[in-house]
């Protein structure tokens, strides 16, 4: 604006519609008063520039729309900065409303009913129409479409378990339970010398809580199965109680609120095959055939939702029947490693254990890594190494790698040796009843005589790998 002359009116001075800017002003009368009054400005023939045309009076008229407007919707909205109010229609949910323009009046905005792609289950499995013209396809990936018995939502079965009981444990032993029960349904079917379809019937009935999951293609391919089996005693088959044994297998595989992963629920099946595999009774092994196909049909989830179905809330596992295995490094991560707390040697660089500098032993100086790991309980170490790296420099260098295990385990193993450059692999150990681990490398030279062990040489101490039967320490 020139002193004067007013603004400059642009062409066209009507531009045919308005813009809305959201601008804050203090929160006190007279400072709206007075904003509210510098904007009424715009809306005077002499804010603009003039001409004998009368464009600056037309450029105001112009103005006092946009202003009236401004006026009615601060007046209507109490100076609050919503634009527009939504709600969703209480007489259809699926249509979305909008009042605008501080209207009194709901009008339609979107009908979500008209909206694709359209969903449904069949056979078990989350199928979407995203046409509209009914060409149904199985939802997702279509190299990895949705199953719901190993992609739904499964809530973990006991996040906090009676007093005395584990998750794991009350969750194996209802669905060993259950699954039992339901094999025996299945085998008194062939007892009882049912067709097909009535077999079908009952077994819909007797997994009513799980057919959310099941594809109905499976559990007909499973009943088909039945029928192929060869066997010596419909009875014995229907008799041979399977829950000790499929309650231990499944323990370890169930975590400790009561769920359990895709990768644990492969290892299940990969166990119970390669048991029945091994039995040499046909009967029992029509048993745990169905058993198998069971647990085939529920997959993850619904071993994790049926782990309260059959109401058993107490129950006597052995905890030290399962073997943990577990890898640190820097990918998985070091849990609950640390170098010796009364005189911290190493440090964690780059995701590895590496040897420092300046430790002294008698007449010798080195570096050296020392990590420590204290257990949950003592127990019994099936198999542990880990890997390392000595490095030498420009002359010869010793080293040494060792691995100490308290108790009862000999209080030093370990080994001197010209080290060579690379990574190399300790151990590995097995059958040990220990309660901690220590790990020790040291690379050193002998300062009476630097020349044959002159302080070279670096190491790292890269993973470490341990198997065990107890309770896993941390990763």
């Amino acid at each position: 604006m020139t002193k004067g002359r007013g603004y400059l009116v642009p062409e066209p001075i009507d531009p045919g519609d308005t813009v809305c800017v959201r601008v804050y002003v203090p929160n006190d009368q007279l400072y709206m008063a007075a904003f509210l009054r510098a904007y009424e400005f715009f809306g005077q023939w002499v804010a603009w520039e003039r001409d004998v045309t009368g464009k600056a009076a037309a450029a105001a008229a112009v103005w006092r729309q946009a202003i009236d407007k401004t006026l009615a919707e601060l007046d209507c909205s109490g100076g609050d900065c919503g634009i527009m109010d939504i709600r969703q229609s209480s007489a259809v949910p699926c249509i979305i409303e909008k009042k605008a323009e501080c209207s009194e009046e709901w009008e339609q905005a979107v009908d979500m009913r008209l909206c694709v792609p359209k969903m449904r289950i069949s056979n078990g499995v989350l199928q979407q129409d995203t046409t509209g013209n009914g060409d149904w396809q199985n939802a997702g990936d279509p190299d990895d479409p949705y199953d719901p018995r190993e992609d739904a939502p499964a809530p973990a079965p006991w996040p906090e378990p009676p007093a005395g009981e584990t998750g794991q444990c009350l969750s194996a032993a209802n669905v060993a339970t259950y699954i039992d029960f339901c094999a025996y349904q299945f085998a008194a079917s062939m007892v009882n010398g049912l067709t097909f379809f009535q077999t079908l019937s009952a077994a819909m009935v007797i997994l009513t809580a799980l057919m959310g999951l099941i594809p109905l293609t499976a559990l007909t391919a499973l009943i088909t199965a039945l029928y192929e089996q060869v066997v010596d005693s419909w009875e014995d088959v229907r008799d041979h109680n399977v829950i000790g044994k499929l309650t231990e297998i499944l323990f370890c595989k169930y975590s400790a609120d009561g769920s359990m992963t895709k990768a644990h629920f492969d290892d299940v099946i990969a166990e119970a095959t390669s048991y029945r595999s091994g039995l040499p009774d046909a009967d029992e092994r029509a048993k745990w055939f169905i058993v198998i196909g069971l647990m085939e049909l529920w997959g993850p989830v619904g071993m994790t939702i049926s782990g309260k179905i059959w109401g058993i809330t107490t129950y006597e596992c052995n905890e030290n029947v399962c073997e943990w295995d577990i890898t640190w490094n820097a990918t998985n991560g070091w849990g609950d490693w640390e170098t010796l707390p009364s005189e911290p040697i190493g440090e964690l660089v780059n995701g590895v254990w590496t040897c420092v500098d300046g430790v002294e032993d008698d007449n010798e100086t080195g570096r050296e890594c020392q990590l420590y790991l204290q257990l949950p309980e003592e127990q019994m170490i099936t198999y542990f190494e880990f890997g390392y790296t000595l490095t030498k420099g420009t002359v010869e260098n010793t080293g040494i790698a060792c691995i100490q295990m308290q108790p009862p385990s000999p209080p030093f193993t370990g080994a001197f040796y010209e080290m060579v450059n690379g990574a190399s692999t300790y151990g590995p150990w097995e059958d040990y009843t220990v309660s901690e681990f220590k790990i020790f490398l040291r690379t050193d030279h002998d300062t009476e005589n630097p020349a044959r062990w002159p302080f070279t040489g670096a190491g790292t101490i890269e993973w470490v790998r341990a198997k065990g039967l107890g309770t896993p320490p941390n990763q």
